[in-house]
């Protein structure tokens, strides 16, 4: 399974991807206490013991929008309709995807598409799709360099390696009310590298590097 390796998507596919590009930020105000934020929104990683601040911790007052058991943060844009797509460069311990306004932010909850979390991880304990039970997907297509699409009214999102431009997995049929608000989540463990936000793509195609 670990060799798997898969052909690049079409490169009008890629194109179609890229002319969605959205530019995403952190928000401070739901960032778990542990998570260290940079001041301009575009980096974190766990705060925790960490020698380089990489930016002011915010306060440890509640918010009801605050996570509170897991190391999780949203973005301040959300999507009620149409296609979005990011990049994150990332590191060595994370849960990147999408989740619904509505979902819950307080105490231990799963990450699954049942609670409103759509979400590839990638750890310690291997690469996989947090779906329920969770799929495994294969070692040789988990990415420096992780895009994520999602289509509102499609109800799906969808992961891929950028040096490859290869799919990784789609989850679909989201579940979600008319006009609710969508929004990219980010977890991490890592107290030495950030997940890093990218500057939005262009349509330019690049080309393919080895992973």
């Amino acid at each position: 399974m670990d060799a798997v390796k898969r052909a690049p998507i079409p490169k009008s596919q890629w194109q179609w991807l890229c002319s969605a590009a959205a530019a995403v930020t952190l928000d401070p105000d739901t960032a778990h206490c542990e998570l260290s934020l940079s001041e301009d929104g575009k980096r974190v990683r766990l705060g925790q013991r960490k020698r380089v601040r990489l930016g002011q911790r915010k306060s440890l007052s509640d918010n009801p929008h605050r996570f509170d058991y897991w190391e999780c943060v949203v973005s301040r844009e959300a999507f009620t309709s149409g296609r979005h797509y990011w990049e994150v460069e990332v590191n060595n311990s994370w849960r990147i995807g999408v989740t619904r306004e509505s979902a819950e932010r307080k105490g231990r909850f799963s990450f699954s598409p049942q609670q409103g979390y759509w979400c590839l991880y990638s750890g310690s304990y291997g690469f996989s799709a947090l779906t329920d039970p969770v799929t495994s997907l294969p070692l040789s297509l988990r990415p420096r360099k992780l895009g994520v699409c999602v289509d509102i009214e499609e109800r799906k999102v969808s992961f891929y390696t950028v040096e490859s431009r290869a799919h990784v997995y789609t989850f679909t049929d989201m579940v979600f009310p008319q006009g609710e608000k969508i929004y990219p989540v980010f977890w991490t463990l890592d107290q030495y590298k950030d997940l890093e936000l990218l500057p939005a793509v262009s349509v330019e195609i690049k080309p393919v590097t080895d992973s």
